[in-house]
């Protein structure tokens, strides 16, 4: 596994596309598509943070009331998945993209997304995770 899709393809999402590991962090190339609009950066996240994603977005699935955080080493993606509504088995992504290389400017969206999407996630990440040796 080299990806992983954070919402729905058809949809506005955020995917993660891996490309080389290095160390305690993977290279990534990250794709965004946010109300009409897609952004593409390549940055590095660390294993690590990848781990601690999946471990809450699990703890997620199961009920728990924990949200999930994923942020590249650059700062210019950050991800935030909570549960959109307790009485519904929905589940909302904030998603910031700052170009801070460029002029600083903010992207904010949020991808919504059910729990098929979220079990989709988690075995994304399942094995990406055991194809980088981090399980």
């Amino acid at each position: 596994m080299d990806r992983f899709l954070i919402g729905a393809r058809r949809g506005e999402h955020v995917e993660v596309h891996l490309t080389a590991r290095a160390l305690a962090e993977v290279e990534a190339t990250i794709h965004v598509r946010a109300a009409g609009l897609r952004a593409e950066h390549d940055a590095a996240i660390r294993i690590a943070g990848l781990v601690r994603f999946r471990d809450a977005l699990r703890a997620l699935d199961e009920g728990r009331d924990v949200h999930a955080s994923l942020d590249t080493r650059d700062g210019w993606l950050k991800v935030r998945v909570s549960r959109a509504d307790a009485d519904e088995p929905r589940f909302a992504a904030e998603c910031y993209a700052v170009d801070a290389t460029g002029t600083g400017n903010l992207l904010k969206f949020v991808v919504a997304f059910g729990t098929m999407e979220l079990a989709e996630l988690v075995w994304s990440l399942d094995g990406t995770l055991r194809d980088l040796g981090a399980e």
